[in-house]
């Protein structure tokens, strides 16, 4: 089979161009770090990284979610501690009065001083400005003051609707507490009972009783809010960590799918430089040949 000068020439010319092609993308992935700078380099492995890539969002997404979460539980625990301070006082205080070892006139003053208090936590901001009791009606204050009677209220725009962010997979946390988890009604309801009833020039010192009582069911039920939180802030905990090792993983997975290895890219460099200036040479040389050169 004879090969015409133009089909050596256009054999030669391509294999050139083919190894030039090459050095210039072994050359461009040396100065990028990567060895896939577009999917066609390798389909399946470009496919793994957008799989790997979506993880990551995700995970970083969630763990966004999670510090938020956990910033708000912060705020919440400390206002349920200060509730069962408060309570564990008011408690105090009526076990006294129940007992008759003071005059009712200083623990009248002094449950007024922590219904006060009691309101101002149940009423309390977070740090954008949000009310946190007041259910999805972040801008309504939960107890507000009868004009008429000076008493305080239940703020009826409020309600007791909770809503909740995505912390993993088909794994949800709620983001907020209401009145009703620190238990603010009745507690509010309970402190007027007792005060009202410590006005009067003979207290029934039964009702004080079974108000004491009553106050510790809601200490009760503030505790386990308390413990709640408290559980909700270790399970964000273990799930974030579970996120930062996944996210680990798939960086180091992203890695050998992505980074190009130095080493045996010089070795690619050098074979590539080699084999293109040898075929350089050769194609220089049988060109310059002819018949009468071979006579």
């Amino acid at each position: 089979m004879r090969i015409s000068d133009t089909q050596f020439n256009n054999t030669m010319i391509n294999a050139m161009a083919e190894g030039n092609q090459q050095l210039a993308k072994l050359m461009g992935q040396a100065f990028t770090g990567e060895k896939l700078t577009k999917i066609s380099d390798d389909p399946v492995a470009s496919i793994k990284l957008l799989g790997i890539d979506e993880t990551l969002s995700k995970n970083n997404q969630y763990n966004d979610n999670i510090n938020n979460i956990k910033n708000k539980y912060q705020l919440y625990e400390t206002q349920f501690d200060s509730v069962e301070n408060n309570l564990q006082d008011a408690n105090e205080l009526l076990l006294l009065a129940k007992n008759g070892t003071m005059d009712s006139t200083s623990f009248i003053v002094e449950l007024e001083s922590l219904k006060e208090s009691f309101v101002s936590i149940f009423n309390s901001k977070d740090n954008h400005g949000a009310y946190m009791f007041a259910g999805t009606e972040i801008n309504e204050a939960p107890f507000i003051k009868n004009t008429v009677t000076g008493e305080w209220e239940v703020n009826p725009q409020i309600n007791n609707d909770t809503s909740e962010a995505v912390i993993a997979d088909g794994v949800s946390l709620t983001n907020n507490f209401t009145t009703q988890d620190i238990d603010a009604e009745d507690i509010l309801d309970l402190m007027n009972t007792a005060i009202t009833e410590l006005y009067k020039p003979t207290p029934d010192m039964n009702v004080v009783g079974a108000t004491h009582d009553q106050l510790i069911v809601s200490l009760d039920k503030v505790s386990a809010s308390t413990a709640k939180i408290g559980s909700g802030i270790n399970n964000m905990d273990r799930t974030e960590n579970i996120h930062l090792d996944t996210n680990l993983f798939a960086e180091e997975l992203k890695g050998s799918l992505k980074d190009l290895n130095y080493d045996e890219a010089s070795v690619k460099l050098d074979s590539y430089s080699q084999q293109l200036e040898a075929s350089q040479k050769i194609f220089v040389q049988l060109s310059s040949l002819s018949l009468l050169s071979q006579v």
